[in-house]
């Protein structure tokens, strides 16, 4: 998926990342960090990786400490 990006994509962008996975796709990383994008030269295209801590608001599936599932179930 491309090449690690951390040292070179800003702050601004890497939350705009997130937010855009979170709006688009109705999923919390939970671990929006630079660290886990990278970025494809050939497409022209950044790439979040390293979902294990990634929440579907949807479902709640992922959800794996109480207190988050609890505040999921009370939003539902």
């Amino acid at each position: 998926c491309g090449a690690r990006a951390e040292d070179s994509i800003s702050e601004k962008r890497t939350q705009e990342l997130y937010q855009e996975l979170e709006d688009g796709y109705g999923v919390r990383h939970d671990d929006p960090f630079a660290r886990n994008i990278t970025y494809d030269a050939r497409k022209g295209r950044f790439c979040v990786i390293d979902f294990e801590y990634a929440i579907i608001l949807e479902t709640g599936v992922g959800l794996k400490q109480p207190e988050a599932r609890r505040d999921h179930e009370r939003k539902q």
